[in-house]
């Protein structure tokens, strides 16, 4: 069997394995070795990260959420009635709404996944988004004059499940309306 010894794409010990799969595996071991040892094959494992895009999603999403959580607070706590406070409030549960609704329909229409695939994935960025808040607050505290309290540390995996929990439940349902939905449409199209 011939093995080039240059192909590009390849490093000198993927060239060196390509080798001895040829020279001391049977044919058929040897060709399955040799494909998964090709060039698209090693492109494909080094780009793993493409193949998960809800990921960066969802990150960027729990992002956006912390943001928003962050950005509004300041506004809300620069207003000088209250009731221009609760008015940046609930902006800040208009945006967070409008960006989970986004998510969901990215998940459901773009990324073709299942109710319970969205709505985990959708669930996951809220959970993030809230973990980010509840570590902010925890800096927070830290520099505050009164110090730091331990107590504060119960926030890190309580708000993430207090946020997380819910969502999945309204992702779901949502997903699972929209599943059927379009059935239904293909179906009676």
């Amino acid at each position: 069997m011939f093995v080039p010894d240059f192909i590009p794409g390849l490093t000198s010990g993927a060239i060196i394995c390509r080798r001895f799969a040829a020279q001391y595996l049977t044919f058929r071991t040897g060709k399955s070795m040799l494909r998964a040892l090709s060039p698209a094959a090693l492109d494909q494992h080094m780009n793993a990260t493409d193949r998960k895009p809800w990921l960066r999603i969802a990150l960027f999403t729990g992002l956006v959420y912390f943001a928003i959580a962050i950005g509004f607070g300041a506004f809300a706590r620069w207003a000088e009635t209250a009731s221009m406070r609760v008015n940046w409030n609930r902006l800040a549960f208009l945006a967070s709404g409008i960006i989970f609704l986004v998510h969901i329909g990215y998940e459901h229409f773009r990324l073709r996944n299942s109710p319970r695939v969205t709505a985990t994935h959708v669930s996951l960025a809220v959970a993030f988004g809230a973990f980010a808040l509840a570590l902010s607050a925890n800096l927070h505290d830290l520099r505050s004059a009164a110090g730091y309290r331990p107590r504060m540390l119960v926030a890190l995996p309580v708000w993430p499940i207090l946020t997380g929990v819910p969502a999945f439940i309204v992702a779901l349902i949502a997903a699972a309306v929209l599943n059927f939905k379009l059935r239904n449409h293909y179906a009676s199209s």
